[in-house]
């Protein structure tokens, strides 16, 4: 169980830092510079917390309980994943009047892969 827990979070910080920190970095550090007006500024410990806490929700709803790998809870990782990064993304893009379709859209793409990534390799734990 613990095992498990473990592999979710360590490959959903790797996997975020890969996405955020080499991938869309450009895309997001313009985005949220048009958005405030200023240079992004990340604030390393609650992007940790974030992934972690993205990390936990798939140990728990879908791992935890040490079932093997299955389409219904991969269908479930993708849910969780429209449901985790959908409410920050939409909420950005309705009090944002600057926030980008395009960035709801890659993210939600991100998350959803990510997330569904994540479960696959974990459920074979």
């Amino acid at each position: 169980m613990w095992l498990r827990l473990i592999a979710c979070v360590a490959l959903t910080l790797i996997s975020d830092a890969f996405f955020l920190g080499w991938v869309t970095r450009g895309f997001f550090k313009t985005l949220v510079q048009r958005v405030q007006q200023r240079e992004l500024k990340l604030r390393w410990p609650a992007a940790i917390a974030s992934s972690v806490g993205v990390a936990f929700g798939n140990w728990f709803f879908l791992l935890r309980d040490e079932e093997p790998w299955s389409v219904t809870r991969q269908l479930g990782a993708a849910v969780l994943a429209v449901l985790a990064y959908g409410t920050f993304e939409i909420t950005c893009f309705a009090i944002f009047e600057l926030w980008s379709v395009e960035s709801v859209v890659l993210d939600l793409a991100y998350g959803i892969t990510s997330v569904s990534s994540v479960y696959a390799l974990t459920s074979q734990i």
